[in-house]
């Protein structure tokens, strides 16, 4: 199963993918 950092950097990714540097702003 995936550990809650994997999950973290899963959204960032998701999030990148939508919106780029708002995945900056997520971390």
């Amino acid at each position: 199963m995936a550990s809650a950092e994997d999950n973290s950097i899963l959204a960032c990714t998701i999030h990148d993918s939508r919106g780029g540097i708002l995945t900056t702003l997520t971390v």
